[in-house]
């Protein structure tokens, strides 16, 4: 009865008028925002080569970004630091000699996307990546200081300078909040959109 009653109000949010029905994310309360972008995580998961999803933990005891994967960095950015740097914390005892800007593009809750550019260092032996909120949003708005991270019981919120959130859940083993981004978000959603219309098909037969 309770996913008959979720599904009752997914359609009452679903935009019918074009020839590709769009969810109104800002229709859904935000319990029923997380539970959809808790689906759209299951689904790609399930679905999507690998490469076309990235996981970052927000780590707020961390005073810079990093990452374990050269592939990362875009193309010509990474380059030698000034000397090398040793973090604590999640990266404790490893240590960064390189340094480049990376990019993440993510799906906000009202279902636009959103990308920034951001300084990371090189750690190779970490098997993650790792932002630091609080880095970001001073980088994002250094003067205005308008950016929000909070967090929740069920899930955390990224809020930009520009109001957009992005909804960021939990890992189900270490409870780390992670953030989820698309590198090639285009490829991502036809990927995820043929998925779908094969999906509704099979139910048609």
């Amino acid at each position: 009865a309770g996913d008959k009653a979720f599904q009752d109000r997914l359609r009452a949010a679903t935009r019918s008028k074009h020839t590709c029905p769009r969810l109104l994310m800002t229709k859904l309360s935000s319990d029923d925002r997380l539970r959809v972008h808790q689906a759209i995580e299951h689904l790609l998961d399930t679905f999507l080569s690998t490469g076309d999803i990235q996981s970052s933990i927000m780590d707020t005891g961390s005073s810079c970004h990093a990452t374990g994967f050269e592939a990362d960095f875009l193309p010509g950015t990474l380059h030698d630091l000034d000397a090398p740097l040793k973090l604590d914390g999640i990266a404790g005892g490893l240590t960064a000699t390189k340094e480049g800007t990376i990019r993440h593009t993510v799906l906000c809750t009202n279902g636009t996307e959103e990308s920034f550019d951001m300084k990371a260092v090189f750690m190779p032996g970490l098997t993650a990546r790792l932002i630091s909120p609080q880095l970001l949003l001073s980088e994002l708005d250094p003067v205005h200081d308008r950016g929000i991270y909070g967090v929740k019981a069920r899930s955390s919120t990224l809020v930009l300078p520009n109001r957009k959130e992005i909804s960021i859940g939990y890992d189900p083993g270490t409870r780390l909040p992670l953030l989820t981004s698309f590198p090639h978000l285009d490829r991502t959603a036809t990927q995820l959109a043929m998925t779908c219309l094969t999906d509704e098909r099979k139910q048609n037969l």
